[in-house]
């Protein structure tokens, strides 16, 4: 269903960056960081469908975790 959801954002929607469709087009973060892989096979998705090279798609990918909060045990 995601990949769906994707491509539709994509080719439908106008979604162009990785952030747009996880957390205004798709509910992905909605229950907060869905992980890496998730993401990965996300950013994956519109890498093919946008012709991102590896150096985009890393770009968008450190954007999205950017905005979510880092869990570090403060000892």
């Amino acid at each position: 269903m995601l990949k769906a959801e994707v491509a539709h954002a994509v080719k439908n929607e106008m979604a162009w960056n990785l952030s747009d469709v996880v957390f205004r087009r798709t509910d992905l973060a909605s229950g907060g960081n869905p992980g890496e892989d998730a993401l990965r096979t996300c950013a994956g998705l519109m890498a093919e469908l946008l012709k991102w090279d590896e150096q985009e798609t890393e770009k968008q990918m450190d954007a999205v975790l950017k905005r979510f909060p880092s869990w570090k045990n403060s000892n």
